[in-house]
This record gives C-alpha cells, structure tokens and sequence, in this order.
C-alpha cells in the first residue's frame, strides 16, 4: 500500500516537472496501457 501511494506521489512529481513532449508521451502511453486492459464497453441497447 505504502509503495503505491510512494509510486503515484513520484509519478505526479515527475509529470510536473518534465517537458510538455514527455508530458504527452507518459499520456499516450497511459492511455494506451488503459485501452489495452480495460475491456471495451458493453452497449446494453
């Protein structure tokens, strides 16, 4: 639990403080990481 909330807290440090290009490469790369171990949505129409 500790070194989760550890890892998030340098994560956030560190995302402030680098460069915008890094900046929307860690977004893309999160986002990419969601897209793949999230299912899709389910339409329930």
């Amino acid at each position: 639990m500790l070194a989760g909330v550890i890892g998030l807290i340098c994560l956030v440090w560190g995302f402030a403080f680098a460069h915008w290009s890094l900046q929307i490469l860690i977004v893309l790369g999160l986002w990419s990481l969601y897209k793949v171990y999230m299912p899709e949505e389910v339409n329930l129409g």
